[in-house]
């Protein structure tokens, strides 16, 4: 069995792989949406940025009350992620506004993998295990953007969030598998 440590740092690698792949197109994503000047963009970020808040408190009143285990956010979030990816392929304004604010809501993969993390480490070198899992963030990040730039071009502009969902789905699967209970 693999260590819940090492299985943390491939789930976030392959989250933040998703988002990564995503995240650098989401200008074009919105662009054929019909979102064209500054203030839309930003009132799209606004309202990502501000779902993420409400549902990092409401998800964590959830889990301060026991009703969500840490390890069943991470399936919301992964789940939730995948489809709200999946509306961005739909397209249009409507799915696009959808997309942003459920994905703001579920995704809090990084808090909840930490405090996971925090509870599988002893605090003597708990610091190396936390530098491994930002590692993972960064190789996510350095590899995703290509691949969703590689794949917009040569595959089709929807290959990049059918591939990030396709992922997210992954990850519920390896979640469910490999961590424990």
């Amino acid at each position: 069995m693999i260590h819940p440590t090492t299985t943390l740092c491939i789930l976030v690698m392959i989250d933040m792989l998703s988002v990564s792949i995503v995240v650098p197109l989401l200008h074009q994503y919105y662009k054929t949406s019909g979102v064209h000047s500054a203030q839309q963009r930003e009132l799209l970020s606004s309202l990502f940025s501000s779902s993420q808040i409400v549902g990092g408190l409401i998800i964590g009143a959830l889990s301060d009350v026991g009703i969500l285990s840490r390890r069943n956010i991470l399936f919301l979030s992964f789940l939730g992620s995948a489809v709200s990816y999946a509306l961005i392929v739909v397209g249009g304004l409507p799915s696009i506004v959808f997309s942003r604010v459920l994905v703001g809501l579920v995704k809090q993969t990084m808090t909840v993998s930490t405090g996971l993390l925090t509870s599988y480490t002893a605090d003597h070198d708990r610091g190396i295990y936390l530098g491994r899992l930002q590692a993972s963030t960064t190789v996510s990040w350095i590899v995703g953007p290509t691949l969703g730039a590689l794949l917009y071009k040569h595959v089709g502009p929807s290959s990049p969030c059918i591939v990030a969902s396709c992922l997210f789905l992954f990850n519920s699967m390896l979640a469910a598998v490999l961590l424990p209970r």
